[in-house]
Formats: structure tokens, sequence, C-alpha cells
């Protein structure tokens, strides 16, 4: 059996239908009174609604290990792509109890009731940034200034994998860039959709890896089935920058492309004029420290390690921006 945790989110879910496409048997991890709203958009959009009545949802939280014990069965493989991703100072330690504290919950609930493997659904942020070259799956961690403490959070949730791998687990990692795909856009990367929609005139200066969210869907099974215990493989299609990005995105939303690059001063006026509209209207700022200095940098991330263990081929990004903007058209319409 098959067990998504995080699978109301957008990479979760996708597991989910992955799982599903390829007549696999599946659990579904939510918490209790979890919104499925999107679980069941998405799977409308897609053409799969029917499908879901071949998921066995089960309540629990990655932060219950009851509830985990409950549900983690002997055999199991475990997608364990639940997560907070957040660059706001307000998400931060409830971000760190679930992406740190959960992964432990999940290896230690693994570990008693001896599931066949655990996949970790960490993040391209978790890997040692270099500017000069490509940044690849090679090299250890390091503490600095270009790490946000999402990437932190994904880097300890990694070290409790490890852990987990010397006790006795077999368990393997997934590091994807920025996954664009169909989701709640009011949440994690898909938000970005929203904020553009609203009309932008500029563009951050920096660029990073991005990917699908089917593409990911999809290495994350096959790296289940055929990765190597204790191993990690980067899931990037392009290097983008962010004005390719924006304006490819604006283009597929029809709304004013982007045209000039933010100087520094304007993102933290960005960042200033969004911290005031939170203080006014209580609508959490999209805009924050950690997402100017994200935006403002710019890594190159290789993929050919992917490529080359499982001879896969990635899908355009531009594929899944005209997806994503499809799908939001039909959510705002």
């Amino acid at each position: 059996m098959n067990l998504v945790t995080g699978a109301s989110g957008l990479l979760g879910m996708h597991i989910v239908a992955e799982l599903i496409s390829k007549g696999q048997p599946v659990k579904a991890l939510v918490r209790p009174n979890s919104d499925l709203s999107f679980i069941k958009s998405v799977f409308n959009f897609y053409g799969i609604e029917n499908e879901l009545s071949k998921v066995e949802f089960v309540e629990g939280d990655v932060l219950d290990t009851d509830s985990l014990l409950a549900v983690i069965q002997e055999g199991d493989v475990i997608y364990h792509s639940a997560a907070v991703v957040s660059y706001h100072s307000a998400d931060r330690k409830l971000m760190y109890a679930t992406n740190v504290k959960g992964t432990a919950n999940v290896v230690n609930a693994a570990l008693e009731n001896k599931a066949a493997r655990v996949l970790q659904i960490s993040s391209i942020a978790a890997l040692k940034r270099k500017f000069d070259g490509l940044v690849s799956e090679e090299g250890d961690w390091e503490n600095n200034d270009l790490n946000t403490h999402y990437g932190i959070t994904k880097h300890l949730s990694e070290l409790e994998i490890w852990r987990g791998i010397q006790e006795g687990i077999d368990g393997v990692i997934l590091n994807p860039g920025l996954i664009i795909g169909p989701a709640d856009f009011s949440r994690s990367s898909s938000s970005i959709f929203s904020k553009i929609n609203e009309g932008f005139s500029f563009y951050p200066p920096g660029g990073t890896g991005f990917v699908g969210v089917k593409d990911v869907a999809k290495l994350a099974v096959l790296v289940a089935e055929k990765g190597k215990s204790g191993d990690r493989y980067v899931a990037v299609s392009e290097n983008l920058s962010m004005k390719e990005l924006f304006q490819d995105i604006a283009h597929e939303l029809g709304v004013k492309v982007p045209s000039k690059e933010a100087k520094p001063w304007m993102l933290q006026a960005a960042r200033i004029a969004e911290w005031l509209k939170e203080k006014f209207t209580g609508k959490k700022a999209l805009v924050t420290h950690e997402t100017v200095k994200n935006a403002s940098i710019r890594f190159h991330y290789s993929n050919q390690k992917v490529k080359d263990a499982f001879e896969f081929e990635f899908s355009p990004v531009h594929d899944s921006i005209v997806e994503t903007a499809s799908f939001f058209r039909k959510q705002h319409s």
C-alpha cells in the first residue's frame, strides 16, 4: 500500500493521481476537517474526478504520533510530502514543527511499523548553494545568509531521514525546484499566479530552477520504486529568470506583462507596502524579507543525475504554466 502525507497539497494530490493512474492502491493522509475542495477541483480539471473513489482518505497529522502509528502499516511505501512552505515570520514556528518534527514522527512510525520505504519530498532550498556552476546533489549543507528558514527546515528534515536510515528504514530523498501546477492559488508557489494576475509592471532580478508538478509526481513514484536507498535526486526541468517566468505567466493569464526590472529599493518598497497592507487588512503579506532575498539572487541547478538514473525527460516549464493558467481562469471565471 502507498501512503501519501500532505495529500491535499499541490504535490501530494498529484502524487495520488500518479499512483492511481498506475493502478496502485493509495491511502491519502489528510488532517481532520481538511478542505478537500481543491483536490476535487484539480481531479475534475484533469477529467479524472471518478478516480477519487479509489483513494482511501485517512485522517491524521504528522504532528500526532498516535495517528501516524494507526495508519502506517508494515510494507507501506510512504510518500512524505506534508510540509509548510512559507517565507513569512508568522508561519515560522509551525513550519519548523511540521517540517522537522513531523518528518521525525513519520520516520519513527515507519521504523516501529516496519514500512517498506520512505520517500522524503525535500527541496532544492536544502542543497549547498553556489553562484559558480551548477548546484547538484553533491556537497554538504552550509549555514550562511543565502538560506531561508524554509530551506533550513528542509535540511533539518533530511537529517531526520538520514537518522532513520542509520536506524533501519529504507529512505530516499527528492529535491524539487519551484513547482508549477494547478492547486490552491493562495498557497506556496501557486500564489505567484494570483499576484501576477493583479498586474505587475516590474519583475525581480533573480531566478531559480523550476519544474512542473506532473513531472515531480512521476519522478516521486520512479524514485520510490527504483531510487538508491540513502540517495537524493534533484528534480528541475529548467533554470529560468524571474523575468522569464513572470512574463510567461502574464502572457498566459492575458494580463499586463512585466517589462521593467525591479531595483533593490523597489523590492524593499513593495515589502513595506505589503507589511502595511497586512497591518491594516489582516491579509498576510506575500512579499517579505525572505521573498525579496529569494527573488534577488539566481542559482542554476543540474538535473543530470535524474536523467541518467531513470532516463527521465522533463516537460517544458511553459507547458505547466499554460495548464496552470487554464486552471486559474476556470477557478476565477
